[in-house]
């Protein structure tokens, strides 16, 4: 009996100790998932897309539009929507398209040197400078524009500046003998570059 006994407490101690022992590992295995949750809302609150869930890794996705399963996109360790980048393309092109004639419709108005010289392309060094400003920013603001739509601040605007910039190409190698090669490529590195910082500015969910 007295041997029977010292097992019994020997048993016991040790369901008191894996007792013990798993209230821990729960404990540290809710805190994870509280900081797992925490970071994928990096600091912003309640996530603004209510419908994303997290799965088992702590790992973030939105639902398909099609199907309605989680889909798993990331660059740069964020998540993104696959709706966003040839959104803010579009976005950013069309903008940029519409800046560049709005701000030359005063300009023509209030300079008639420059006026008399777009049919020719007898540019000045200022009106060269006043044309590579006027893209600028346009590039500028329809990058910021396209980031601030689609809540994505660098793969939109960037795509949408090298868009641009396979576009202009064509037309400035027809047109390559009738201006500066310092215009060309200030033109051609502006576009892409401008626009990476116009979307830089726009703020995004990350």
């Amino acid at each position: 009996p007295k041997r029977d006994k010292v097992k019994f407490m020997v048993l016991d101690e040790e369901n008191v100790y894996l007792g013990a022992d798993r209230r821990y590992h729960d404990q540290d295995r809710a805190s994870d998932t509280q900081q797992r949750k925490l970071k994928c809302d990096q600091g912003h609150g309640r996530h603004p897309f209510p419908d994303r869930t997290l799965d088992r890794f702590g790992h973030g996705g939105w639902p398909s539009l099609a199907s309605g399963s989680i889909v798993q996109g990331s660059y740069l360790g964020r998540q993104v929507m696959w709706w966003r980048i040839p959104v803010g393309v579009v976005i950013n092109v069309v903008s940029w398209v519409a800046l560049c004639t709005l701000i030359i419709i005063p300009v023509r108005l209030a300079w008639p040197e420059y006026t008399a010289a777009e049919p020719t392309r007898d540019y000045t060094l200022m009106m060269m400078v006043m044309r590579l400003s006027i893209s600028g920013i346009s590039s500028l603001a329809g990058a910021w524009l396209a980031g601030l739509t689609v809540r994505d601040n660098s793969m939109a605007p960037l795509a949408g500046g090298l868009l641009l910039l396979a576009l202009v190409i064509p037309y400035h190698v027809g047109i390559w003998d009738e201006y500066p090669i310092w215009y060309h490529l200030t033109f051609f590195v502006s576009l892409p570059v401008l626009a990476w910082i116009g979307g830089r500015l726009a703020p995004s969910v990350e």
